[in-house]
């Protein structure tokens, strides 16, 4: 040891990284100022080009949100304006005359193609001339059942509909009377906050121009943090779209769409309105308005995967998801587009002892494994937010305008945190918001499936760590696996119980149950939050086409859709309270008695 000081500057005498000095008569080595000089450069360069290609990154991910963001504002207004279809009267007039003269049960055919004449955005087609339009005597049940009335919300939830061709359509057989309609009797048993009473007459067809939106984007944008939000919610709308329409690409490179399935989808953009994107475009924008209504007045905060840092602008982590959802919209459209009754929607797991109900073990919405594997988990989310244009996030945060109102009456009423039990949480996506917001309450989730609950477990985690939220200033969250109808949780325990995107899968029997089991856990005074799909009556524009998300293996929604929420709850020893809406989801508040 004497000697290794010798031997360490004799193999680089000439380096002048190391001096001998002596101490207290023990020969050491100290480095130079020169080198401990060289040492921080090194670290401050080492720093600025990490930082550096941080930037570099996020500039590069903002640049492809603000090229996104302009072709899906841009591209309705380019086929409105440049479009050769939009106000041609190559066979508008014909179609009009048609649709006068033509019996119900008619369609027109024209080059193999099946379209009823009752749809409005047919008159916008210039295939072919109007000497080949050819009456064929077809009954309405044989026409492929698409969406009525030309007015879809998304483009990928006409993908995912399965339309054999996106502008074939059928109308809802046995409509119920309008004063019937659970959205229209809501009025008898809820206050209607005013977002309720915008979205209910509300029709994408007939509102805001493209320059009134862009007015009311602009007039919303009050501090950086807002435009920040826009860029960010459109450049997720403009992304989820050209997801949609490269998976039906790809899906029909597979074999599992028909060969003009693609360029059938496209073309139903160009109509006089903007067609689907304009319909898109006006849902979404007005959607988002909402949203930052809402954080204006302080009832959420501004959505936490905004942050550069999230992994969701991480190309790798965002191309693996997207590469298996596109797989995953093949598999969906194949079966889909099968023959009626001949898709497999079991899924593979068995289930003698009951543990998991019938309804339960099914593959909604045709996807791989239902709710029975690690990758429906994984790609779950990415999946919704393709199917509603990536508005998913922002219309299931409806439910905290009335959850702010149920914390501030409870923090005027007790300092303890709330308890809160979501139902039927899923992968927890929601669960993240909610404490992203209200870090301190005390927060159960359930799930029924173990591998949806473990990916609720992993992004509470992930929301943890990218929020820098610890122990000390975040209120632990738990996880129990059961199902609604029979939550293992204590009488009388919950201070609030939510629910999101449940009842429309559930069988009439089974809410029946849910409810009843919601009731026993609530503390007398307790809130409970009703969120999910708009019934009839809820938007009068899209009633006609409401019951053909049965077709996505949604087999309990046309009961769901005439459920009166009002009146079962009533039953069930809650009072309503109020109900607000988001584009295609409302919320509904109740007291427990």
């Amino acid at each position: 040891l004497d000697h290794l000081p010798e031997r360490i500057e004799s193999r680089a005498p000439s380096s002048n990284l190391f001096r001998r000095y002596e101490q207290g008569g023990v020969l050491s080595l100290k480095k130079t100022r020169t080198t401990r000089t060289r040492c921080r450069t090194r670290k401050k360069e080492n720093r600025f080009r990490t930082i550096n290609m941080n930037r570099m990154v996020q500039i590069s991910m903002a640049a492809v949100l603000v090229v996104t963001f302009g072709a899906f504002m841009m591209i309705p207004t380019i086929f409105r304006t440049s479009s050769s279809c939009g106000r041609s009267p190559c066979l508008g007039r014909d179609l009009q005359t048609l649709r006068k003269s033509a019996p119900s049960s008619v369609v027109f055919r024209t080059r193999k193609r099946l379209l009823p004449l009752n749809n409005p955005s047919v008159r916008t087609i210039c295939e072919g001339n109007p000497q080949n339009l050819k009456y064929s005597h077809i009954p309405r049940s044989s026409v492929v059942d698409g969406v009525a009335g030309g007015q879809p919300s998304s483009i990928a939830g006409t993908v995912m509909q399965g339309t054999k061709h996106p502008l074939s359509a059928g109308i809802q057989a046995n409509l119920m009377p309008e004063n019937e309609r659970p959205g229209v009797v809501d009025k008898e048993w809820f206050q209607f906050d005013e977002s309720a009473s915008f979205w209910q007459p509300f029709d994408p067809k007939t509102s805001d121009t493209t320059e009134e939106l862009f007015s009311k984007i602009r007039e919303s944008i009050k501090t950086p943090q807002d435009a920040a939000y826009w860029a960010y919610s459109l450049g997720r709308t403009g992304f989820f779209v050209g997801t949609a329409v490269l998976g039906a690409l790809y899906s029909q490179t597979q074999g599992s769409a028909p060969s003009d399935f693609t360029s059938d989808l496209l073309k139903s953009t160009s109509d006089a309105n903007g067609g689907l994107l304009g319909n898109v475009q006006r849902d979404v924008i007005n959607t988002q308005l909402w949203n930052l209504k809402w954080i204006h007045e302080g009832k959420f905060k501004m959505p936490y995967d905004m942050n550069p840092r999230h992994r969701q602008f991480n190309p790798r982590f965002l191309g693996s998801l997207t590469q298996k959802a596109m797989a995953e919209m093949s598999n969906i459209l194949k079966k889909r587009l099968s023959d009626e009754g001949t898709a497999d929607t079991d899924v593979w797991i068995t289930d003698d002892k009951q543990l998991y109900p019938d309804y339960y073990r099914k593959t909604f919405h045709f996807q791989t494994d239902g709710w029975m594997s690690s990758n429906s988990a994984e790609i779950y989310e990415h999946m919704t937010e393709i199917i509603f244009s990536g508005k998913q996030d922002s219309m299931q945060r409806t439910t905290l305008v009335p959850f702010a109102e149920f914390m501030d009456k409870q923090t005027e009423s007790t300092t303890l945190p709330p308890k809160v039990l979501e139902i039927a949480a899923g992968t927890g996506r929601f669960a993240t918001f909610l404490k992203d917001s209200f870090p301190n309450v005390d927060l159960t989730v359930s799930d029924l499936s173990p591998f949806y609950l473990e990916k609720a477990r992993e992004n509470m985690k992930y929301w943890a760590s990218l929020s820098k939220q610890t122990t000390t200033n975040n209120s632990p969250t738990r996880f129990i696996q059961s199902a609604a109808e029979a939550l293992g949780v204590e009488d009388a325990s919950q201070d609030c119980v939510i629910s999101v995107y449940l009842f429309h899968e559930l069988p009439p029997e089974a809410r029946r149950k849910v409810v009843k089991e919601v009731a026993r856990v609530l503390k007398p005074g307790g809130t409970f939050i009703l969120t999910d799909s708009v019934q009839l009556g809820d938007r009068l524009a899209l009633d006609e086409s409401l019951g053909n998300f049965e077709k996505l293996n949604e087999p309990w929604y046309p009961s769901y859709i005439k459920e009166n929420f009002g009146q079962m709850l009533s039953e069930e020893g809650f009072k309503p309270e109020v109900k607000y809406m988001n584009s295609v989801t409302k919320t509904l508040s109740f007291t427990r008695l």
